[in-house]
């Protein structure tokens, strides 16, 4: 990875509280602290997948910046 290279990210959410399958899901506060010992967050903003389910699992959308 390039030096102050940026890094995005597509998680799983853990408000997404009614649907098992899907990908690991995670809250704001694993991501933070998962990350930002080697990345500075510049973005993480809550969204949803697009799949072919009844609802859209949630996501975080996370731009993060090499440290």
């Amino acid at each position: 990875m390039q030096e102050k290279g940026l890094w995005l990210s597509l998680i799983g959410s853990a408000d997404e509280r009614h649907l098992s399958e899907g990908p690991p899901k995670l809250t704001a506060g694993d991501i933070v602290g998962a990350v930002e010992p080697c990345f500075e967050i510049l973005s993480l903003v809550s969204s949803q997948f697009e799949v072919r389910f009844p609802s859209q699992p949630k996501a975080w959308v996370c731009l993060m910046r090499k440290r």
